[in-house]
């Protein structure tokens, strides 16, 4: 069986500063909303396979959403420590500096296995090929985003059909069919938008609780170097 030992990431996502955790066999992550849940999650997904499902489309073209925008560096980075069933250790390492959008720019991506270091495209090869599993297998199988799993729990009849589709691998047969159906296809391009316009939501909710908190460090700063507060 494979485990995830160690996850180490810094300016990824919601994690401005650097943030380590340990694993042990059985874990829980546990906070109020923005603490880093998330982004904990995604940078595992990120770490292993270089992107995030449904960073592909509309409202991740016009930043990088991969990079905290207030990172001192710029640049996203993630670790990963996983052992294998074979108790031998697998280290990942990726990277990249903000681009203009999410859908360019480059991620430089290390691997160390068996005392040996693989680069690009040739270390993905071999993260994929120990694990066996690519990150479409990944997301089926491994881990359920929240969106699926509010969805199926909440969602009516259709949607509990479309994740099941997901989950069985039958999603572009589906597409594909609905395609052929103009209205259908109408009807999607307004579940992108809404789907985009909550995404930016609770973008826009982790920028808030990031700017607060940076505004609270600089008054402190003020205070602690002989400015008062003032009304």
């Amino acid at each position: 069986m494979i485990s995830l030992q160690r996850v180490k990431l810094e300016g990824f996502r919601g994690a401005k500063k650097p943030l380590e955790l340990r694993f042990s066999n059985h874990v829980v992550l546990a906070g109020h909303s923005g603490s880093g849940k998330t982004s904990i999650l995604q940078a595992i997904e990120w770490g292993l396979f270089g992107e995030i499902l449904g960073f592909r489309g509309y409202g991740f073209t016009d930043e990088d959403a991969y990079v905290n925008m207030f990172s001192s560096e710029s640049k996203a980075a993630v670790e990963l420590d996983l052992m294998l069933s074979d108790e031998k250790i697998l280290f990942v390492r990726r990277n990249r500096k903000m681009a203009r959008k999410s859908t360019v720019g480059k991620t430089n991506l290390e691997v160390w296995f068996k005392g040996e270091e693989h680069k690009g495209k040739e270390a993905q090869n071999l993260i994929e090929e120990l694990l066996d599993l690519d990150h479409e297998k990944f997301t089926q199988a491994v881990f359920l985003h929240q969106d699926m799993i509010r969805k199926f729990v909440e969602g009516g009849p259709k949607d509990r059909s479309e994740i099941i589709d997901q989950l069985l691998g039958l999603k572009n047969l589906r597409e594909f069919t609905e395609g052929l159906d103009p209205k259908r296809k109408i009807r999607n391009e307004i579940k992108i938008l809404q789907e985009i316009k909550k995404s930016l939501e609770e973008q826009k909710k982790v920028i808030e609780i990031e700017s607060q908190e940076l505004l609270n460090q600089q008054e402190k700063a003020l205070i602690k170097d002989g400015y008062k507060k003032t009304d």
